[in-house]
Order: C-alpha cells, then sequence, then structure tokens
C-alpha cells in the first residue's frame, strides 16, 4: 500500500510499466473535468473507473483485488480508507473472478488514513482496503480509480 499525493507522482512510476499512464490519464479527468464512466486506456491492462457520489455510513465491507492495483485517487472532496492485512480478516465473500474482488469483515488490527484532493492511495492485490469511508456529514466526492493489471 501507498499513499502520497500527486506532486509526488513520478516516485511511482517505475514501480509498474502502467503507472505513468494511468497517472496522466487522471490528470486529464481533473484537467477536463471529466464525466463519471469507464475509459479504456490500455484495454483490459489499464482503465479508469471515474465517479462522484456522496459517502455514506461505513459499512465495513472490505475488499483486495486479484488481478488489478488499485489507484484510488481523490478529485475533490475527501474521504478515508481503512487497511488491514488479510491475516486480521474473516473472508465474507470468495474471491470472484468476474468482480475481481474478495470480501472481508475486519477482526482486528486496522489503518485509518484520510484523502483530501490531489492525495491517492494504491493498493496492491495483497492490501485489504475499505474505500469510501465518511468524514463529516454531506461530503460529495469525486474520485478516479485506475485499475492497472499485474
Amino acid at each position: 500500500m501507498i499513499i502520497d499525493n500527486k506532486k509526488n507522482k513520478e516516485l511511482y512510476y517505475g514501480v509498474h510499466p502502467l503507472f505513468r499512464a494511468a497517472f496522466e490519464f487522471i490528470e486529464k479527468v481533473e484537467r477536463e473535468n471529466l464525466a463519471p464512466g469507464s475509459y479504456k486506456i490500455e484495454g483490459d491492462k489499464l482503465f479508469v473507473n471515474v465517479s462522484e457520489y456522496e459517502l455514506g455510513d461505513n459499512a465495513g465491507i472490505y475488499e483486495s483485488h486479484g488481478k488489478y492495483i488499485d489507484i484510488q485517487y481523490v478529485i475533490r472532496g475527501k474521504e478515508a480508507f481503512n487497511c488491514t492485512k488479510e491475516c486480521e480478516c474473516e473472508v465474507t465473500q470468495a474471491f470472484d473472478e468476474k468482480t475481481d474482488a474478495a470480501l472481508y469483515r475486519c477482526k482486528g488490527l486496522n489503518t485509518y488514513i484520510e484523502a483530501g484532493e490531489g492525495d491517492f492511495a494504491i493498493f496492491f492485490p495483497q492490501d485489504v482496503h475499505n474505500p469510501g469511508v465518511k468524514l463529516g456529514e454531506g461530503v460529495k466526492v469525486k474520485k478516479a480509480i485506475a485499475k492497472v493489471m499485474v
């Protein structure tokens, strides 16, 4: 897991060959105020989901992925992420190849991270995470989630 701000994005270009393209497209989403939707950049190897939503109460549903790395980037608003290790969780839904997700309930240690505009979190397949955690009342968020094939 990596937590940082867009001013440091270049530090992570060497982590994966598609990270530069992911961050460049996210900048385009910001600059051109692209509408919510799914945008294919490199076919199934890299796509970006853009969404706008009002944060609700944290349902406590954690997830992990098998085929994709998530770059979750806050464009507008602020939210928090809960993060933990798989060994701290109880599996509530086994890994589903179609959705590229396994679901969990956290039973143990948990890290809470706040993210504002320009902040991002990179979650690798082993990183169990619970995004979209509410900070305050009535917070509307616009977020880009780059899905980068491992």
